[in-house]
């Protein structure tokens, strides 16, 4: 029970096992639940509250599961993704969230999944030896 309660926090509910870029679907969920929560009384704290939860759960879960799965770093495993896409949205808790202009809170969140998207995939394994050609000085950025 404890095994299939942690899989289910670590995977998001299942939207680990998205078989099309797992943790950007998970960046989107944080997107969505960031959203959410700025429209809530209150919902400054939960965005600051929230990352500490579920990064301390997370740990947790994973330490209890982490031998069932196929790799150290398995890709399934997207509440980390949740977690980076909750504090990219920090911003909005210094006092943009109340500006009465949904427009400009929905350019607010949308950058700030861009940015937390293009962070991922600058990261990529898949993409170092390229973006080290391109920008030299990028090593010692990541």
């Amino acid at each position: 029970m404890i095994n299939f309660f942690s899989k289910c926090v670590l995977t998001l509910f299942g939207l680990g096992f998205s078989p099309i870029a797992p943790g950007t679907v998970a960046s989107f969920a944080g997107i969505l639940i960031g959203g959410f929560l700025i429209t809530l009384e209150y919902g400054y704290l939960y965005l600051i509250i929230l990352p500490f939860l579920f990064w301390w759960l997370g740990t947790v879960c994973l330490k209890a599961t982490l031998s069932s799965f196929a790799s150290d770093d398995p890709s399934e495993v997207v509440i980390d993704e949740l977690v980076g896409q909750l504090v990219a949205l920090w911003p909005l808790t210094l006092g943009l969230f109340a500006i009465e202009s949904g427009i400009l809170i929905g350019i607010l969140i949308n950058d700030t999944f861009l940015l937390f998207l293009v962070k991922n995939l600058l990261s990529n394994p898949l993409f170092q030896p390229l973006i080290f050609e391109l920008i030299p000085l990028n090593r010692y950025l990541f």
